[in-house]
């Protein structure tokens, strides 16, 4: 399950830090190959780091991560999920729901993946994309509301911003 969760963590981030990007509207991320490719760099520099230290890639559609057909093989999803309705409500609908639980979920990724090396460059760099988003809701009143209603298995923070709350 931990292997499951890493995984599943190295590839929803960097999907996350698309939709701050593009400020929600992922449709414009759907035609933009150069920019799916970094959101797979980052993915793959992630997976590497954590396969190179013992952890199982998962699902096994990822296994195969190292080879240079992979990237090929994900671009239609990407583009799938960046043009449908299913892929806004699947990832953009959450993220943009979700701020600080993706940002809870970066740091501890990132803490995690620190304990083998450096944060790789494919990630920082995909990060540093959001932060004009960040910035924006922080300067616009928008402030996180905690919540400890929904259960989870692994230690994640919930929230929700609404302007004008305070914590």
């Amino acid at each position: 399950m931990t292997d499951w969760l890493l995984c599943h963590a190295a590839s929803v981030i960097p999907i996350a830090f698309a939709c701050y990007y593009a400020n929600g509207d992922i449709k414009k991320l759907k035609s933009d190959k150069a920019y799916i490719n970094r959101i797979m760099d980052a993915t793959i520099a992630a997976y590497a780091i954590l396969e190179d230290n013992g952890h199982e890639i998962m699902p096994d559609s990822d296994k195969d991560f190292r080879n240079p057909k992979f990237k090929k093989k994900y671009i239609p999803f990407y583009q799938f999920i960046f043009a449908t309705k299913l892929g806004k409500l699947c990832t953009s609908d959450h993220a943009m729901n979700a701020i600080d639980e993706m940002s809870a979920l970066n740091r501890d990724f990132k803490e995690y993946i620190e304990e083998y090396g450096d944060i790789p460059q494919a990630w920082i760099d995909l990060e540093k994309d959001t932060n004009g988003y960040l910035e924006f809701l922080r300067d616009n009143g928008f402030t996180a509301v905690y919540s400890n209603l929904l259960p989870s298995t692994i230690p994640l923070m919930y929230a929700e911003c609404k302007i004008g709350v305070e914590k």
